[in-house]
């Protein structure tokens, strides 16, 4: 063996030796102080004080070249001091990661100071998949007014992506302990502490893994935006697909959801709004999904055409306790039935 063939041999060895010690680390949960902690966020677990001490962007296959960190033992993250061991009464696990990872899923962590993205994807593709939901943090901010320094959540929003639907029910059952997820292939859970995505890759391209985690983001966003007031449904499904949508539109189910709804208002036919504020969307409802898509489409793009921002105010009247039907009228300066002929115009003229 050669001397570079020696010490590439070294090297890889010390990077599998670092991986394992990481995978070896007691699995006890942890659980956080009797009142909450503005350290932990009820997770149990801080940054490192030794090696993450700049707070910036933190990627663990990155701190693996770094060297060795004998404090967190490069895992980035130790016990906050005011948890303990012990049964966690918290839905959120504090080790969340390392319990995927000991699924059998070889997990690359990256995170800043709101983000974490844990996932079995090539290193480049982890840190160019970072970016888009960085980005699209950045886009909802200014959508919604909300200053950089304002926290969106506790802690840090988790994005899980796992290669197979095997790892992700295994997820779903043993880590999250989500049963109703299990026929899902992708959820989000909007607790304002540590919120959390999760996603299966199978049978699905990189796009469609950016698309859905671009549409659950939002999700989190708009449920956690202000307050915990949860958003009609119409609403909470319109923003993500729109979000979802603005994306890639051409590569996106944009032009399918144009044609139902399409079909649905064809000779005048089609839901009112007042109809639409309080149904309940069933998961295979396309329609539905499209009709809450367009309504939303709608007035966003109306705020863009009017250089308004009625449709900010419309959600923060909501997240206020406003019925539906009083805040739609006082954000947007009209009865519901003059702006419904609005929307149907738009639905002649655009679709």
């Amino acid at each position: 063996m050669t001397a570079s063939r020696r010490k590439h041999w070294r090297r890889d060895m010390t990077r599998k030796l670092l991986i394992l010690m990481l995978l070896a680390l007691p699995a006890a949960p942890v659980q956080a102080c009797d009142t909450p902690c503005p350290r932990c966020h009820s997770s149990g677990w801080i940054d490192c004080p030794r090696c993450r001490h700049d707070g910036g962007l933190w990627c663990s296959r990155c701190a693996l070249l770094k060297g060795y960190c004998p404090t967190c033992r490069n895992t980035g993250h130790v016990r906050c001091p005011n948890s303990r061991p012990g049964k966690s009464g918290n839905r959120v696990s504090p080790d969340l990661w390392a319990s995927a990872a000991r699924l059998g899923a070889e997990l690359i962590i990256i995170e800043d100071h709101s983000l974490r993205l844990a996932t079995d994807v090539s290193h480049e593709d982890a840190h160019e998949f970072f970016k888009i939901l960085a980005g699209a943090r950045r886009h909802l901010r200014r959508q919604f007014h909300v200053p950089k320094k304002t926290q969106l959540w506790n802690g840090r929003c988790t994005v899980y992506v796992f290669k197979d639907r095997k790892t992700y029910i295994k997820f779903t059952l043993d880590v999250d302990h989500t049963a109703e997820m299990t026929h899902t292939g992708a959820y989000s859970r909007t607790a304002r502490n540590c919120p959390l995505i999760a996603i299966s890759r199978q049978g699905r391209n990189g796009d469609e893994i950016r698309r859905i985690a671009l549409h659950e983001l939002a999700h989190v966003f708009l449920d956690l935006y202000r307050n915990d007031t949860k958003m009609p449904v119409w609403l909470s499904e319109g923003v993500a697909q729109w979000f979802e949508f603005r994306h890639k539109p051409k590569g996106s189910r944009r032009a399918d959801c144009m044609k139902r709804v399409k079909t649905a208002f064809a000779r005048g036919a089609g839901p009112r709004i007042v109809d639409i504020l309080d149904r309940p969307i069933a998961p295979d409802a396309a329609v539905d999904y499209a009709i809450a898509w367009s309504l939303t489409s709608f007035l966003v793009e109306r705020d863009k055409a009017r250089n308004s921002d009625d449709f900010r105010v419309f959600v923060d009247i909501l997240k206020s306790g406003t019925p539906q039907p009083a805040a739609m009228t006082k954000a947007f300066g009209m009865p519901i039935d003059r702006l419904e002929r609005s929307w149907r115009l738009y639905i002649k003229r655009t679709y």
